[in-house]
C-alpha cells in the first residue's frame, strides 16, 4: 500500500487535531428559512434542507455551547424535481461574509443542468452566525478567540473538516454518483475548495475561484496586506499583544503605527498563520498541496491584479502543480486562467470555464452511463449551449478594432488556438443573501480577454486551452465593498 504524500498527512493532522470521525452522521431538519429571492430561484426544483453534525457525540459533550452549535452544518441540496437515479454533484462554497443563500442562483443553474447542487453555511456564517452578532463581526471575533487559544480553527481548517463530512454524507445517498463529485468556491470558498480537494481524492474535479494563493511567499515578500485586510481583527489583536508582551513566536515587537494602532509586521502575520493554520507554511501551502490534485481536473482562476492572491506567488506554486500533472500525463486537465486588469473579483469568464471543467464529472466522466436519459439530456443541453456561445463569440469578433484599441481590450489573441466553446453561466453570487444583478442574455459574449497561462501557440485546443471567452460583468466579492465594476465588461464601456 502506497504511503500518503507528506503534504496530505500534514494537512489531515491539522484538520483532525485528535478528533474522531463520526462513525454515523447525525442529521436533523434545518431550522433556517429561505428568503423570498432564494425561494424564487428554486422554483420548480426539489430542495432539501437539513443539518449535519460534523463532530462525535463525545466531542459535543465536552465542547462549549458555542463550539457545539458550530458542529451542526446547514446543508442545502437542490436537484430537478423529476431527477432519477444517481447524479453528478457540484458543491458550491460561499465567500467571507455571505452564506449559502448567496449561491441560490448558482445552485439552481447547476440543478437545472442535471447536477445535484450542494451548499453549506461555513462556520459563523448564515444560520451558524453567533446569536446577537452579525455574520461579519461574529466571524471576526471567532478568529480572535482562536488566536487566543479557544481550540477552534474557524479560518479554513474547521470548514474543510465539515466539508469532508459532507462528502461522507453525499456518498451515502442513493441519488449521488459517489465518484462524480465536483467542488468550487469563490475567495474563502476557493481556499476551502483547494484544501478539501488536496485532503480528499473523493473530490473528482475542483475549480477554486480567486482563492489560490502562496501564503509563505506573501509573508516573505511582505505582500500580505490585502489578505490581512479581509480578516483584520485577529491580526490587530496579535499585533497589540506583541507590544504588550513579547511572545516567543514573535521575535520582533510590533511598532506603533499612526493613530496608535499596532503595526502588523511579517512576524505577526506568520505567527497568526502558524496558530490558525498550524503547519501550513512548512507543509501544505499551495506549492506543496496543490500538486496532490493531479491527475484530477483542476481550474484555477484569478484576477491579474488580485492583491489578496498575488499572481507572482501563484505562478511559483503552479511550477510544482504543472510538473505533477506532466508526470501523470494529465496536463490537459490543468487550467490556470488569469483575467487581465481584474483584482479580487469573480467574473462570468471564470464561471463559464468552471462549467467546462465540471463536464468531466457529468457528460465526459462515465462512459457506462452514456445511454441514460439523464446523460443524453445533459449532452443535448451542452451541445445547444456550445452552439449559442460560439455564435455570440462571432458577434464579438466583428466589433470595431479601433474601439477595442481605444478601450485597451484584446478581442482575440493572434497566436492563441481557436476558442473552446462553453456555456455561459449564472449571475455572480450576491452578498447578504440577495441575487446578483442579471447580466441579461446568459450566452452574451463581450470582449474581455482571458488567457490561459499554461497555453502556448502549439497547445491543442480543449480542456487545457481557451482564449478570450465570456465576460459580462464583474462583481466585487466581499459584502463590505460590494459593487459592480465596469472592468472587463465590454469594449464600449467607459
Amino acid at each position: 500500500m502506497a504511503l500518503a504524500p507528506a503534504a496530505r498527512v500534514a494537512l489531515l493532522q491539522a484538520l483532525t487535531r485528535g478528533r474522531d470521525i463520526p462513525t454515523t452522521l447525525q442529521t436533523r431538519p434545518a431550522v433556517g428559512r429561505m428568503g423570498h429571492q432564494t425561494t424564487a430561484a428554486f422554483r420548480g426544483l426539489q430542495v432539501e434542507e437539513l443539518q449535519m453534525c460534523s463532530e462525535t457525540e463525545a466531542e459535543l459533550a465536552t465542547d462549549s455551547a458555542c463550539e457545539a452549535a458550530q458542529a451542526w452544518v446547514p446543508v442545502r441540496l437542490v436537484k430537478q424535481a423529476v431527477a432519477q437515479g444517481r447524479l453528478p454533484v457540484v458543491v458550491l462554497l460561499h465567500a467571507t461574509g455571505t452564506d449559502k443563500d448567496s449561491l441560490a442562483t448558482q445552485q439552481a443553474h447547476f440543478a437545472r443542468r442535471g447536477y445535484l447542487a450542494a451548499a453549506i453555511d461555513c462556520r459563523y456564517h448564515g444560520d451558524r452566525a453567533a446569536v446577537g452578532e452579525g455574520c461579519w463581526e461574529g466571524y471576526q471575533q471567532a478568529l480572535v478567540r482562536a488566536w487566543r487559544g479557544s481550540g477552534e480553527l474557524p479560518f479554513l481548517l474547521d470548514n474543510v473538516w465539515d466539508l469532508l463530512r459532507l462528502l461522507d454524507l453525499l456518498q451515502s445517498r442513493p441519488d449521488v454518483e459517489p465518484g462524480r463529485i465536483g467542488m468550487t468556491g469563490v475567495s474563502l470558498g476557493g481556499m476551502h475548495t483547494w484544501l478539501t480537494a488536496a485532503a480528499d481524492e473523493r473530490v473528482a474535479a475542483a475549480a477554486p475561484m480567486i482563492g489560490v494563493q502562496n501564503f509563505g511567499w506573501a509573508v516573505e515578500q511582505q505582500r500580505y496586506h490585502a489578505r490581512v485586510g479581509s480578516i483584520p481583527h485577529v491580526f490587530q489583536a496579535a499585533a497589540a499583544e506583541a507590544i504588550e508582551q513579547l511572545d516567543p513566536e514573535l521575535p520582533h515587537q510590533a511598532p506603533q503605527a499612526a493613530g496608535g494602532e499596532a503595526q502588523i509586521s511579517a512576524d505577526v502575520v506568520k505567527a497568526v498563520w502558524d496558530r490558525l493554520l498550524p503547519g501550513l507554511l512548512e507543509h501544505y501551502d499551495a506549492p506543496m498541496s496543490l500538486p496532490l490534485l493531479a491527475p484530477r481536473p483542476l481550474l484555477i482562476a484569478n484576477g491579474e491584479l488580485d492583491p489578496r492572491c498575488p499572481m507572482e506567488g501563484v505562478h511559483l506554486a503552479m511550477e510544482a502543480v504543472q510538473a505533477a500533472y506532466e508526470r501523470q500525463g494529465s496536463l490537459d486537465k490543468l487550467q490556470l486562467y488569469v483575467v487581465p486588469d481584474c483584482e479580487h473579483q469573480s467574473t462570468d469568464c471564470m464561471r463559464t470555464l468552471r462549467e467546462h471543467t465540471f463536464l468531466h464529472i457529468s457528460v465526459n466522466f462515465d462512459r457506462a452511463s452514456a445511454n441514460t436519459s439523464e446523460t443524453q439530456a445533459m449532452r443535448r443541453h451542452t451541445r445547444t449551449a456550445f452552439v449559442v456561445a460560439a455564435l455570440a463569440l462571432l458577434v464579438a469578433m466583428v466589433a470595431p478594432a479601433a474601439e477595442a484599441s481605444r478601450q485597451g481590450r484584446v478581442l482575440l489573441q493572434a497566436d492563441a488556438p481557436a476558442p473552446a466553446p462553453g456555456p455561459a453561466t449564472e449571475e455572480a453570487a450576491a452578498p447578504s443573501g440577495g441575487e446578483a444583478p442579471s447580466s441579461g442574455d446568459p450566452f452574451a459574449i463581450s470582449a474581455c480577454g482571458i488567457r490561459n497561462e499554461l497555453c502556448g501557440a502549439s497547445t491543442p485546443n480543449g480542456m487545457g486551452c481557451c482564449p478570450p471567452l465570456v465576460c459580462v460583468q464583474v462583481v466585487a466579492d466581499f459584502p463590505e465593498t460590494s459593487t459592480t465594476s465596469n472592468r472587463c465588461v465590454s469594449p464600449s464601456s467607459p
